[in-house]
């Protein structure tokens, strides 16, 4: 029995202290599972905010496409009137020219 109050005696302060490295351990793992939880939530709120912002952007894209499909059909209307614009102007200088040559070859 003296041997094992001598051992408890000699090893106490040593058992002491792995206890309290064995606190500040535990300390540690649950704040860095209280910073896991934190991040994994912020994670989550960006995921949430990225996949809004995809779907504005697929929406804008959409968008975009009509607006540039509307551009190219109302452009190819302003090319189709300019081209008849033309071939009436043609038409009209070359009858003039037409009515010139006959009235000046007479």
């Amino acid at each position: 029995q003296a041997f094992t109050e001598d051992c408890t005696q000699l090893f106490a302060p040593f058992l002491d202290l792995q206890l309290h490295v064995l606190d500040e351990k535990i300390k540690r793992l649950t704040q860095m599972q209280e910073e896991k939880r934190t991040l994994q939530r912020e994670c989550m709120q960006r995921e949430k905010h990225n996949t809004a912002l995809r779907g504005t952007i697929s929406i804008l894209e959409s968008e975009k496409r009509a607006v540039a499909s509307k551009v190219r059909d109302e452009q190819g209307d302003v090319y189709r009137r300019y081209v008849k614009a033309l071939a009436a102007a043609q038409d009209t200088l070359q009858r003039q020219f037409n009515d010139f040559e006959a009235t000046t070859l007479q």
